[in-house]
């Protein structure tokens, strides 16, 4: 319960005034000098800034709260957790991995490519591109078992396809064709409920092939997506860790890393 009090801000109960000063001869240490940690390590989650306040009742936050307070370290796709319905984006997770491809046209001029190195280049910007519609950060209904949803490109004449293939664990599988390129994707996200944030591990696998080219491409996702303040706050997302791309035959590889936000107390807009 302390580390519930602590962690949203509620007020502890008064301590016994026999435990709150210490003796007047305990030498004090001076501070450490902060080391310059210049690496790109992931700090651990206890770093997360914890929100300063309950949230307001009535609010998003306090509805979440609510639901939630229980998770703490969990996974909640996994839980069960049923959430009102005015919380969630009008779309289904399949319609959301549908957006993957509204930048097909970079990998049409990928397969234009004669030099490999420029058409991995188009690859990767390619599978950064998939990020741009991740600023919404609603949640999106999950598909039932057996659901499908199909899309036609007009602009290129991509056909995509996407289905439900598990639901519990949840785990879909997209499919996209061109005349000039293939591409194909399964995922099964994981959560970790952090008080006022959360993480996603969407373990993305995607695959590209070129027919007429006879190459072959693979990468995955970064390993977190963590959308912070939830609860209370201006929520805001970011993405961090290694996006990998390589040709399955060993010749190229990439790889676009994700920087996590030194300055957590940053709020973006």
């Amino acid at each position: 319960m302390n580390f519930l009090r602590k962690t949203f801000g509620f007020e502890e109960e008064n301590k016994q005034n026999s435990t709150t000063h210490q003796k007047s001869s305990t030498p004090t240490k001076a501070p450490r000098t902060p080391r310059d940690n210049s690496s790109d390590r992931i700090r651990n989650d206890e770093e997360t800034k914890p929100p300063e306040s309950a949230p307001e009742e009535g609010t998003v936050g306090a509805t979440l709260w609510s639901v939630l307070s229980s998770k703490i370290g969990g996974d909640v796709m996994m839980a069960g957790i049923s959430l009102p319905s005015w919380l969630y984006e009008p779309l289904s997770i399949l319609q959301r991995q549908a957006e993957m491809i509204e930048y097909g046209d970079v990998l049409c001029n990928a397969a234009l490519c004669e030099d490999p190195v420029e058409r991995l280049a188009f690859i990767a910007g390619f599978a950064v591109s998939g990020y741009s519609a991740t600023q919404r950060y609603k949640p999106d209904f999950n598909p039932i078992l057996g659901e499908t949803f199909e899309y036609v490109d007009s602009r290129n004449n991509t056909k995509f396809l996407a289905e439900q293939v598990s639901h519990h664990p949840p785990i879909s599988a997209l499919q996209a064709v061109h005349d000039n390129w293939i591409f194909w994707q399964n995922s099964c996200p994981t959560t970790k409920f952090l008080g006022n944030s959360i993480d996603v591990d969407t373990q993305g696998r995607s695959h590209i092939i070129f027919p007429k080219k006879n190459e072959h491409y693979f990468y995955t996702n970064p390993q977190c997506t963590r959308i912070h303040n939830i609860i209370i706050g201006s929520m805001w997302i970011e993405h961090f860790g290694n996006l990998e791309i390589k040709n399955l035959d060993g010749s190229f590889q990439c790889t676009v890393a994700f920087k996590k936000i030194r300055n957590i107390s940053r709020n973006p807009i």
